[in-house]
C-alpha cells in the first residue's frame, strides 16, 4: 500500500511540473514575424531597345523566423504597364522594357500569411537616332565627385553647340543659372547636396559622367553658340537629389508631396520657353512630379532620366527655364528649384545653297540687263522666302557696270567697255553663301587680248581657275613655271572653261594666250 501511495504522489508532482513548464513556454513564445526588406530594390533604367532584366527577389527580402523557408512574391502595382511589365517567376522578377516613361512597381513578399512590400520605379528612355550636334558635357573637366558652379566668374560655359549661362556672387559664394557636376550622392538632404542628380544612372554608362544642373531662381537660360536659330530636338532630364527627397519625404521647408494620406494634388513643373532671333516665342511644360491624377496610384516623382521633346518649339536661339510648384510660402516656392539635364540634341542648321548658278552675261555700253534671281538660291531647311540676297560690296568694277536689286530682279547698267565680276550673297538664318556672275561689256565686237581685258578668276587660287576675255574664238593657252618649263597646254581653249593645275607646287606661273591676231601674258599665283 505504501508503494502505491508513493507512486501516486510522484505522478501528481510530475504532472504539476509539466503544467508549469507548458505555462512558462506559452508565456515566453515569440510571435511569428513578417518578412523584411534587407535591401531596397534599385530603380532599373534602360533604353526601350534593351533586353529584359531579371532580379532575384531573395536578394532584397528575408524572413527572420524561417531563414531556410520559401517566400512567395506578388506584383501589387504596376502604375503604367505601357512603360514596362514586371512579372514574378517563382523567386525572380522579370522586367520587360516596352516604351519611354516611368512606372511605379510594388512587390509584396508573403511568408506564412504575413507580408511586407517594397516600392521602386522603372525608367525607360527612347533611343535617339539621326544626325545631331549634342551638348553632352563630356568635354568639360572635373575631379571625381565635384562640380563647377561659376566661381571663376566667367559667367558661362559651353558644351557642343550650346552656351550655358551662369551667375555667381563671390560675396555670398552663391550661384544660379547653370552649373555642371559628376557627384553621385542621392541620399543626403539639403542645400549641401545641391549638385547631385537623383538617378544613380549616368547616361552613356560612364562612371562619374558629367551632367548639367540648373538652379532656376527665378529662371535659367541657354543660348545657341552662334548667330543661327536652330531646332533643339530635346534632352534628358532628372530631378536633383535635394528636390526629389524633399518631395518624397518633406523637410524643414517643404511638404511631403501628396500629404499624410498621399491624396493632396501636388505638382512640380518645368516650363521651357524658346525664343528665336526675331523675338517669336513658344513654350512647353514638363512635370517633374505630379500628384493630380484621379487614380492616385499613377502619382509620381521623377526618379529616372526621362526624355523631354522640344521639337514643337521649332527653331530657337535661346531657351529659358522656370520652375513652379503647388508648395509655396510667403517667400515663394518651397520646393528646391533645381533640376538636371544631359545630352541636349540639336538639329544642325543647313546653310543656303546655290540651286541655279548665275550665267555669264554680256552687252554693250549704255544698255541694261535684268536677271531674275528668285531661284538662284535655296535653303534646304528654312523657307526660301526668308532668304535675303545682297550685292557684295566692291565685288564689281564701278567703271564698267552699276548693279542694283529690286525685288527678285538684279538690274545691271553697263557703262563702258571692260570686264567685271559681280558677287551676290544669300543670307538665311545667320548663314550665307555666294555666287558670281561674269560680265563682258564690249562696244566694238572686235577680238582683243589686251592684258587689261583678261581676267583670271580666282587669282590667287588653289590651281583651279578660269579665264574671261572678249575673244569669241578658241585660244592657244600655255602655262610655264618660272624655270621656263611648259606644264600645261590647250590649243583650243574656250574662255570660261575650268583650268586645273592644282597638282603643281605652290608658287608663281606664267600664262600665255594667243589668237590669230595677237598674244598676251599674265601671272598666275598658286597658294
Amino acid at each position: 500500500m505504501k508503494n502505491i501511495c508513493t507512486l501516486t504522489a510522484a505522478f501528481v508532482l510530475l504532472a504539476g511540473g509539466l503544467t508549469a513548464n507548458a505555462q512558462i513556454a506559452a508565456e515566453t513564445r515569440v510571435e511569428d514575424q513578417p518578412p523584411v526588406v534587407i535591401k531596397e530594390i534599385p530603380n532599373p533604367e534602360a533604353l526601350e531597345s534593351e533586353e529584359n532584366r531579371t532580379l532575384n527577389l531573395m536578394d532584397y527580402f528575408d524572413d527572420p523566423d524561417h531563414p531556410d523557408g520559401l517566400m512567395f512574391f506578388t506584383v501589387l502595382l504596376n502604375s503604367n504597364a505601357e512603360v514596362a511589365t514586371a512579372t514574378v517567376n517563382r523567386l525572380d522578377l522579370e522586367i520587360d522594357y516596352l516604351s519611354p516613361g516611368q512606372t511605379t512597381i510594388v512587390i509584396q513578399a508573403n511568408s506564412g500569411g504575413l507580408t511586407t512590400a517594397d516600392t521602386f520605379v522603372i525608367g525607360v528612355r527612347p533611343l535617339i537616332t539621326g544626325d545631331y550636334e549634342i551638348a553632352a558635357f563630356e568635354e568639360l573637366s572635373l575631379e571625381p565627385e565635384s562640380y563647377w558652379y561659376g566661381d571663376d566668374e566667367s559667367g558661362e560655359f559651353t558644351s557642343g553647340p550650346i552656351k550655358f549661362l551662369n551667375n555667381y556672387n563671390p560675396e555670398w559664394f552663391a550661384w544660379y543659372g547653370w552649373a555642371y557636376s559628376n557627384t553621385t550622392d542621392n541620399t543626403s538632404y539639403g542645400w549641401l547636396n545641391e549638385s547631385s542628380a537623383y538617378s544613380g544612372v549616368r547616361l552613356d554608362s560612364a562612371a562619374g559622367k558629367i551632367y548639367g544642373i540648373s538652379y532656376a531662381s527665378p529662371l535659367s537660360s541657354i543660348e545657341m553658340n552662334g548667330p543661327s536659330n536652330q531646332e533643339i530636338k530635346g534632352f534628358f532630364i532628372n530631378n536633383s537629389t535635394w528636390a526629389a527627397l524633399s518631395m518624397k519625404n518633406g523637410d524643414d521647408f517643404s511638404k511631403k508631396f501628396g500629404g499624410a494620406d498621399g491624396k493632396e494634388p501636388d505638382w512640380f513643373k518645368l516650363t521651357i520657353e524658346g525664343r528665336d532671333m526675331n523675338g517669336n516665342t513658344a513654350s512647353s511644360d514638363f512635370m517633374l512630379a505630379d500628384f493630380t491624377f484621379q487614380d492616385s496610384t499613377k502619382d509620381y516623382i521623377l526618379e529616372t532620366w526621362q526624355w523631354v521633346d522640344l521639337s514643337s518649339l521649332g527653331k530657337v536661339h535661346n531657351l529659358t527655364f522656370t520652375l513652379s510648384s503647388s508648395d509655396n510660402g510667403d517667400w515663394g516656392m518651397n520646393t528646391p528649384a533645381y533640376f538636371c539635364i544631359d545630352n541636349v540634341y540639336v538639329v544642325p542648321d543647313l546653310p543656303p545653297v546655290v540651286l541655279n548658278p548665275l550665267e555669264d552675261a554680256s552687252g554693250e555700253p549704255g544698255t541694261s540687263l535684268a536677271i531674275n534671281i528668285s531661284e538662284v538660291f535655296d535653303d534646304p531647311d528654312d523657307a526660301d522666302s526668308l532668304i535675303s540676297i545682297q550685292i557684295v560690296d566692291d565685288s564689281w568694277n564701278a567703271e564698267v557696270l552699276s548693279p542694283s536689286i529690286i525685288g527678285d530682279t538684279l538690274y545691271i547698267d553697263l557703262l563702258a567697255d571692260g570686264y567685271s565680276t559681280l558677287t551676290l550673297a544669300a543670307l538665311s538664318n545667320g548663314k550665307s553663301i555666294s555666287d558670281n556672275i561674269y560680265l563682258t561689256v564690249n562696244s566694238t565686237g572686235v577680238s582683243s587680248l589686251n592684258s587689261n581685258n583678261i581676267i583670271l578668276y580666282p587669282n590667287p587660287s588653289n590651281g583651279q581657275f578660269r579665264i574671261a576675255t572678249y575673244s569669241p574664238d578658241p585660244l592657244d593657252l600655255q602655262i610655264y613655271d618660272t624655270g621656263g618649263r611648259l606644264i600645261f597646254h590647250e590649243s583650243k581653249y574656250t574662255p570660261g572653261n575650268l583650268i586645273d593645275i592644282s597638282k603643281q607646287h605652290k608658287g608663281i606661273y606664267i600664262l600665255k594666250l594667243n589668237n590669230t591676231y595677237e598674244n598676251t601674258t599674265k601671272k598666275i599665283v598658286l597658294q
